[in-house]
């Protein structure tokens, strides 16, 4: 049976579906890293794309709550001035 060195953690293991993943492109089509690194990697990888997902929620929120804004102060400016009609092209 032969090894592979896993390139995340440097240890000799066998090279077996076992402890390596499947990859179709590599010569040995197995990947280069083991299974626990890349469980590692990914466990890693989902946590930072969940802190942006949240930090991009608050900016959006942010970001709609100052266009409500806008539009409430210029509903407030325009108060009593009638609304023009679709294709109502009369100037005033």
């Amino acid at each position: 049976m032969s090894h592979k060195e896993c390139n995340g953690c440097h240890t000799s293991k066998p090279a077996t579906i076992e402890y390596f993943k499947t990859h179709k492109k590599n010569i040995d089509r197995l990947t280069n890293s083991c299974r626990d690194c890349l469980k590692r990697y990914e466990r890693k990888r989902y946590a930072r794309s969940q802190q942006k997902v949240q930090e991009s929620a608050v900016v959006y929120v942010a970001t709609i709550e100052a266009l409500l804004q806008d539009a409430e102060t210029e509903r407030e400016k325009n108060n009593g001035s009638p609304r023009r009609a679709i294709g109502d092209t009369q100037a005033r």
